[in-house]
């Protein structure tokens, strides 16, 4: 293992050649070649009844998760309701006829190309072709949709004047995407520099089509986090960070957001990123997990402006976050949150915060983690979702409107009894809705639909059950 001062020197001989930001941390140090993480002991362990959701763990979803191959890697309610699935057909039996309010929607037409991917934003979301093509649909007030105008679309539109797409992410009223030849290009609010370009007070506060992220190359993906006023672009070498810095997300001690994308970290390579309003966290190529901002996953509740380790987890995949937890898909298929849990988004049977990860109980076989504000998802190698916490707008997507402290599936409304809804490729987690991609030709959502984010050519009629988005299917 190199020792913390080598890599500091190897950092510094980096910084002559790209913009350094922030301080530095125990997370950011750096093994021998060859080495493997793990030597450490786990503090998280998985309950030994973990399984797939069943119906005694969870308490609403079918005892059998499907069979079938791991998947290719590739208006709100004044409260909850006690009662369960309703009677009604599916969702997407009839569709709505009303018109989009404000203007007409464009017609999108019938695609001939694959889904490639989904992505949701706070209230919105995006789905990325197989051709680079970018649809979005949803929210559009500060121009996170990237059509031009400001004007809420409940179903898809495709991004204007975007280079060929290769990867997409939404955030808190912006989004991203990063094009072939590395770059990245970003729309929507221009508050706390989000779009990582625009000078400071702009009139009006928004982009309603791509712009460039300046100093950024190289770049194969992006970070995650619908609540997120910041973003992040993951490269070989650095993590190029740029736009709310009020705690520290941005690993850089002075609070300002920052216009200028700059190398957060280096010297080994990032291959997950998250971040929240009040914190950013990353996980590197040896399972190391760290967070900047306000970070309780390492034990304390204090702020920091330097990526600290979350000791506890040294075998992570990827990392999600939402407004003030987090959650880590780990090498075994299991998933560990921290944060508060007062909606049950902890996912370990409790409503009681933790400054330290804890597991979400019976859950196993997670290839994938969707983190939303208060909820979070897996996607699982049966090709099955399960969710857990929040659930005020169905976005839990098992048919009820019920919090849930343990995972649940997302279910079919199908007669005579809902299943687990299956064939899922990609999953992504709003504020208030959730989204999936079924195959490779259908988008489904769930949840919130009050700015016609479950893209139905409707607004304001939420579903707790998954229904087809319009105009993104062949």
């Amino acid at each position: 293992m190199l020792r913390a001062r080598a890599w500091l020197v190897a950092l510094l001989a980096a910084a002559a050649i790209a913009p350094a930001c922030g301080g530095l941390s125990r997370f950011e140090r750096h093994r021998d070649a060859g080495a493997t993480s793990g030597d450490d002991d786990d503090d998280v362990t998985s309950p030994p009844d973990a399984g797939r959701p069943d119906g005694s763990g969870a308490g609403k979803g079918p005892t059998d998760a499907g069979g079938g191959a791991r998947p290719p890697d590739a208006a709100p309610t004044d409260g909850a309701s006690d009662a369960g699935p309703p009677d009604a057909g599916p969702p997407d039996a009839a569709l709505p006829d009303a018109a989009p309010p404000d203007a007409a929607l464009p017609d999108a037409g019938i695609p001939d190309w694959d889904v490639a991917g989904v992505a949701a934003g706070g209230d919105h979301a995006c789905v990325l072709w197989s051709d680079g093509r970018v649809s979005c649909w949803g929210r559009n007030d500060t121009g996170q949709l990237g059509d031009g105008t400001t004007i809420n679309r409940p179903a898809a539109t495709q991004v204007i004047e975007l280079p060929t797409a290769v990867s997409v992410a939404a955030y808190d009223r912006f989004t991203c995407a990063v094009v072939p030849d590395g770059s990245v290009r970003c729309w929507g609010s221009t508050d706390q520099q989000r779009l990582g370009s625009v000078p400071a007070d702009p009139d009006p506060p928004w982009v309603a089509q791509p712009v460039t992220v300046p100093n950024v190359g190289g770049a194969f993906e992006l970070s995650g986090g619908p609540t997120a006023g910041h973003a992040c672009a993951l490269t070989s070498d650095w993590l190029y960070c740029w736009g709310s810095n009020d705690v520290g997300q941005l690993a850089r001690a002075e609070p300002a957001s920052s216009a200028r994308a700059a190398a957060a970290i280096g010297a080994f390579r990032v291959v997950s990123a998250a971040g929240s309003y009040s914190h950013a966290c990353m996980v590197n190529d040896f399972g190391e997990l760290g967070c900047a901002g306000a970070t309780p996953g390492n034990g304390q509740q204090v702020n920091t402006d330097v990526f600290n380790s979350i000791v506890a987890i040294s075998d992570a995949l990827a990392v999600g976050t939402g407004a003030d937890f987090g959650c880590a898909l780990r090498t075994n298929g299991t998933v560990a949150c921290w944060g508060t849990n007062g909606d049950g988004n902890l996912g370990n049977g409790t409503e009681e915060d933790s400054v330290e990860p804890v597991a979400v109980q019976g859950l196993e076989g997670a290839t994938k983690l969707a983190v939303g504000a208060h909820h979070a998802c897996a996607l699982l190698d049966s090709s099955a979702v399960s969710c857990w916490g929040k659930n005020l707008h169905g976005q839990l997507g098992d048919g009820t409107t019920e919090q849930a402290n343990r995972p649940v599936f997302v279910l079919e409304h199908l007669a005579p009894e809902p299943r687990a809804l299956e064939n899922i490729v990609d999953i992504a987690a709003g504020n208030e809705h959730t989204c999936a991609v079924v195959g490779s030709s259908y988008v489904y959502c769930w949840g919130s639909n009050l700015y016609g984010q479950l893209g139905t050519r409707a607004t304001d009629e939420q579903s707790p059950w998954p229904i087809k988005v319009i105009d993104t299917f062949r």
